[in-house]
């Protein structure tokens, strides 16, 4: 384990910058909503924070943020750095790229995260 924290430098961000976040995964929950797997880049999420979307400039309240243990685990806020989850309200799994870069309406980024490509849904067959 010590080898590990010796050669994987720690995540870098700024947790008071213009907030920046990439949508990894999504999930859709029928009672809560779609549930997007993000990793803050720079700034920090909140309960409560209008999040936008910026592939699609929709707003949403973000309802709960959180970090992923063995179940979700709701936090108070999600750091520059962190790897969590916010639940938004999102009604479907579809208005939520893979790849997309999300940010707070109210001081939102002003350019998308570099080098980062829209994922191509993929769908799997096999015959018997």
């Amino acid at each position: 384990m010590r080898a590990v924290v010796d050669r994987i430098p720690p995540p870098v961000g700024d947790p008071v910058a213009p907030v920046k976040a990439v949508v990894f995964d999504a999930d859709y929950d029928p009672c809560r909503g779609t549930i997007v797997a993000v990793r803050v880049m720079d700034g920090r999420f909140r309960a409560g924070d209008i999040i936008q979307l910026m592939i699609n400039s929709a707003d949403h309240r973000a309802e709960e943020v959180g970090l992923f243990r063995l179940a979700r685990e709701p936090v108070k806020v999600l750091l520059a750095g962190m790897v969590g989850y916010i639940i938004a309200g999102i009604q479907y799994l579809s208005d939520v790229a893979i790849a997309a870069t999300t940010t707070l309406a109210v001081r939102p980024a002003r350019e998308l995260l570099p080098g980062l490509k829209s994922a191509l849904p993929v769908g799997f067959s096999s015959t018997f």
